[in-house]
């Protein structure tokens, strides 16, 4: 199968500054990787809840995840930036938000938790409505 990478969702859980801007000095990554082979082929029995069943969903995911984070349980799905990592053809594309790109830490931190050292690694900035976050729309809580 090749060397060990994964694909799938994470957040990054920010603070707010007084703009409601993102603040990452203190941010913590939360991420649901799976292992896959350098084309994307995904190894065992993910329990993936995408309409499809090929991914993980970030609405879903939240849902179950806050269960076990009473700190985070406030906060809706979509309120802190988030993206995806996709894996194809031995590249890694990274979709996510505009805001996580002035987060200094955020490639070493997706490449580490991801395993994508040695790929091939595109960031994709999706400014569309689908990764908007709090800073993006303040109705978004």
């Amino acid at each position: 199968m090749g060397e060990h990478v994964s694909k799938g969702i994470f957040w990054f859980i920010c603070g707010f500054n007084e703009r409601d801007e993102c603040d990452f000095s203190e941010a913590e990554m939360i991420a649901f990787p799976v292992s896959c082979d350098r084309e994307g082929e995904v190894s065992g029995n993910p329990d993936f809840n995408s309409r499809k069943g090929n991914a993980y969903n970030h609405k879903e995911t939240w849902a179950s995840f806050v269960k076990h984070r009473k700190d985070l349980r406030k906060y809706g799905w979509n309120y802190f930036p988030r993206g995806r990592v996709e894996i194809a053809d031995g590249r890694a594309l990274l979709y996510l938000n505009i805001n996580i790109i002035r987060y200094e830490g955020f490639w070493r931190d997706i490449v580490n938790m991801f395993h994508l050292k040695g790929l091939d690694v595109r960031v994709i900035v999706d400014n569309s409505a689908h990764y908007h976050c709090h800073e993006d729309d303040k109705r978004i809580q």
